[in-house]
């Protein structure tokens, strides 16, 4: 038998870019999304539960975060590229809540996949992945990748100090 843990899996809302609409002036997702896909924990994910149970410690994180799919829009259709632009810059709306764009990993950019989370999360969030620093002066792609790091799929193992005491025998 193994001795190396399994990695926690997350199903996390999925919606696919022609289910957004229009409700007055705010870009809404469906009130109600069955469909789900399934994420590895990530430090990411970790940090992200970390502060949302700081804030409401009886939400869980798959509550506050969805997976937009976008590989349905028509890029010859200068309409879907606003809406989706204005998604990315402004934000959607899903159940009453306002969702910002998220961190990106490189995959999630081949699969043509958007994270939002509650705008509420974001500056914690943060904060918590960046341990405060962010970089005066960089360049957009090398942050975004630096920042999509904390994307990759990761399993908590022990702490098991590697202390050595060496005796002075002088």
């Amino acid at each position: 038998m193994s001795s190396i843990p399994t990695r926690n899996q997350y199903q996390i809302k999925l919606v696919h870019f022609n289910e957004i609409t229009h409700v007055g002036n705010q870009i809404c997702t469906p009130q109600s999304s069955t469909r789900t896909i399934t994420v590895s924990n990530s430090i990411y994910l970790d940090q992200l539960r970390r502060v949302v149970t700081e804030h409401d410690p009886f939400t869980d994180v798959t509550e506050v975060l969805f997976m937009l799919k976008a590989d349905q829009i028509d890029e010859d259709d200068p309409s879907q590229l606003a809406m989706f632009e204005r998604m990315l810059r402004g934000g959607i709306y899903y159940n009453g809540e306002k969702y910002v764009r998220s961190i990106k990993s490189p995959a999630m950019g081949r699969t043509q996949r958007t994270e939002f989370i509650q705008e509420k999360y974001v500056s914690d969030l943060y904060r918590h992945i960046t341990l405060g620093k962010m970089p005066p002066l960089t360049n957009i792609h090398k942050w975004e990748a630096a920042l999509g790091v904390s994307r990759s799929a990761a399993q908590p193992v022990p702490y098991i100090p590697r202390i050595v005491v060496i005796p002075d025998y002088e």
